[in-house]
C-alpha cells in the first residue's frame, strides 16, 4: 500500500509510518515530517493524561460537601501540571508550522502528508488546552472553596455561612457554563472570571490576615530604676533591649516590617508616654527642718551670708541648720554601750583624695542605660 495514503487514512499513526513515508522526500522535507510528528505524539500524551483518575476524579468534585485536605491537595497539584503542560505547549510554533502548510506553493506528496499532520495537530491540540485550561480554572476554584472555608470555620455568624452558600452556587454554575460554552470566546470570558475571581478572593485573603505584633514594644513599667549594687541586672536589661533594637532595626533596613507593623509600633508607644504622663508623681521627702520655725528667727546680711540670731549673737545660718539637724538625729540614735573589751583605738580617717578626670561611665549605671537605650548621650 502506497504509505502516503497509509498517513493519509491511519487513525493510529506509528513511528515506522512516518520513517516509511519519509524515504519518498528530501532530508529538508522529511524533517518538517518528524517535527509535526512529535508534536502530535507529545499532544495525544497530554490528552491521554487530561483523562487520567487524578482529572477525573477533580472533575467530580462535589462544592456542597465541606472540603478536606486530600481535595486541596489534588487541587494544588493539578494546579502545578497544568500551568507546567500550557507552558511546554506555548513554546511550540503551532502557528507557524500552520502559516508554512498555507504558503505550500503547490500541492505535493510532501505537502499533503505535512498538511494531514498539521490538521491534527490543531484538532488535537485544541482538545487539550481546553482540558488543561478547564482543569486549571476547577482547581483554582476548589483551592479557594478550601481557603475560603477554613478562613471563616471560627465565624458562625450568618455573613461567613451565607458567603461559603453564595459561593459554591456561583462556582457550580459557572463550571456548568464553561464546560458547555459553545464557542471559544464564550470559553475565553468564563476563564477571565476564574481569573478575577482569584485576584478578588487573593485580596480578601490578605484583608483577613491579623496585623503582626509590634516587634520592639514593651509594655510600660512603673517600678523604679534598678540599684547600682545590681549590675548583673541592668547589664541583662541593657542586653535585651540592645538586641532587640537592633533586631528591629534589620527587619526595618530588609523591608519585613509592614506600614501597619510600624504604625502599630508608633501607636503602643504613643500609649506608653501618655500612661507615664498620666502616673501622678509621688513627692520626695523633704529634708528635715530646724526646731524652729523661719518665721520666729531674726536674721540679716553680714558681709555677704545669712546670719541667724542665737543665744544672744548672730551665727551663720548654714552652720546653726547643721548643728540644729545633727541635734535631732542624735535624738532618736540609742545611747552608745560600752565595748565589752574596754576602749577601741580610733580609727584614723583616710585623707582625701584629690579630684580627678571623670571616667567613663559604668555599663550598671541606670543614667548610662537610658542613654544607651535612646541614643541621647
Amino acid at each position: 500500500m502506497d504509505p502516503v495514503l497509509v498517513v493519509l487514512e491511519e487513525r493510529q499513526l506509528s513511528r515506522q509510518h512516518i520513517d516509511q513515508v519519509c524515504e519518498l522526500f528530501a532530508e529538508v522535507e522529511a524533517g518538517d515530517i518528524f517535527v509535526a510528528f512529535e508534536i502530535l505524539c507529545k499532544l495525544q500524551t497530554y490528552y491521554e493524561e487530561t483523562q487520567s483518575w487524578s482529572f477525573k476524579l477533580l472533575a467530580q468534585y462535589e462544592f456542597d460537601a465541606p472540603p478536606n485536605e486530600f481535595e486541596f491537595d489534588l487541587a494544588k497539584m493539578i494546579n502545578q501540571r497544568s500551568r507546567s503542560l500550557l507552558n511546554k505547549m506555548g513554546v511550540w510554533d503551532i502557528t507557524g508550522l500552520r502559516d508554512k502548510v498555507q504558503r505550500l506553493p503547490q500541492l505535493s506528496d510532501w505537502g499533503m502528508v505535512l498538511t494531514s499532520l498539521v490538521l491534527r495537530i490543531m484538532s488535537v491540540y485544541a482538545k487539550v488546552e481546553f482540558n488543561l485550561r478547564l482543569a486549571l480554572s476547577r482547581s483554582t476554584l476548589v483551592r479557594i472553596h478550601c481557603e475560603l472555608a477554613e478562613l471563616i470555620v471560627d465565624q458562625v455568624d450568618e455573613t461567613g455561612s451565607t458567603l461559603v452558600n453564595k459561593y459554591r452556587s456561583f462556582v457550580s454554575q459557572l463550571l456548568r457554563e464553561m464546560e458547555e460554552a459553545p464557542t471559544i470566546i464564550e470559553q475565553e470570558k468564563m476563564f477571565k472570571t476564574v481569573n478575577d475571581l482569584h485576584h478578588m478572593f487573593s485580596s480578601f485573603k490578605d484583608s483577613q490576615r491579623p496585623a503582626s505584633a509590634p516587634v520592639n514594644s514593651s509594655p510600660s513599667c512603673s517600678a523604679p530604676s534598678p540599684p547600682s549594687s545590681a549590675p548583673s541586672s541592668a547589664y541583662s536589661s541593657s542586653s535585651s533591649s540592645s538586641s532587640a533594637t537592633a533586631s528591629s532595626s534589620t527587619l526595618v533596613a530588609d523591608g519585613l516590617l509592614s506600614n501597619k507593623v510600624l504604625g502599630a509600633f508608633d501607636s503602643a508607644r504613643t500609649e506608653q508616654k501618655l500612661a507615664r504622663l498620666r502616673t501622678p508623681v509621688q513627692p520626695s521627702p523633704s529634708p528635715p527642718l530646724p526646731a524652729q520655725t523661719p518665721q520666729n528667727l531674726n536674721v540679716k546680711m553680714v558681709d555677704g551670708r545669712m546670719q541667724v540670731y542665737q543665744n544672744g549673737g548672730f551665727v551663720d545660718m548654714q552652720d546653726w541648720l547643721d548643728s540644729a539637724n545633727n541635734v535631732k538625729v542624735d535624738a532618736h540614735r540609742p545611747a552608745q554601750q560600752p565595748h565589752p573589751f574596754g576602749s577601741v583605738p580610733s580609727i584614723q580617717k583616710a585623707p582625701l583624695l584629690e579630684p580627678q578626670a571623670p571616667s567613663k561611665p559604668n555599663i550598671a549605671s541606670s543614667a548610662f542605660l537610658q542613654a544607651m537605650r535612646t541614643g541621647r548621650w
